[in-house]
């Protein structure tokens, strides 16, 4: 009895321990992150904005910035009152830009815009900026 009591310690320290701490060493679960970088309200009334993802490994399905005269806009695929007038492609690095018309605001109003990514079917954001005022350039008189 004693015998086979010392072996199964053996087994024990010889075989499950390795395992379980092959089983700790993993890589902590990297959390997808969105960040806005650049935020400008250019001459001709345009926003331009950019944003950085780290995903990790992680396919991005998609890349955007949402927009509104409130705080905290959300991103939603069937809106046609939140129609993204910004069309994103993701580079190597990780970054995404996009510049919208001054069309799609409205003159001397502020908005709210945030960057978003779409990974394995969810929305994450990134933090809002705040630009005042955008407002379409005035035409010189003839």
């Amino acid at each position: 009895m004693i015998f086979f009591r010392s072996l199964f310690f053996k087994f024990l320290i010889g075989a499950v321990l390795p395992l379980a701490l092959i089983g700790s060493c993993k890589k902590p679960f990297q959390k997808t992150k969105v960040e806005m970088i650049y935020s400008e309200i250019l001459e001709d009334g345009s926003v331009k904005l950019t944003a950085k993802v780290s995903a990790g490994n992680k396919y991005v399905d998609r890349t955007g910035f949402c927009y509104g005269k409130s705080s905290q806009p959300e991103f939603d695929n069937y809106s046609s009152s939140n129609s993204n007038p910004f069309n994103t492609s993701l580079d190597s690095d990780g970054t995404f830009s996009a510049t919208a018309s001054e069309v799609y605001f409205e003159s001397f109003t502020g908005y709210y815009f945030r960057p978003y990514v779409v990974v394995n079917s969810k929305v994450v954001y990134g933090d809002e900026v705040y630009l005042d005022k955008i407002s379409k350039p005035v035409a010189a008189p003839p």
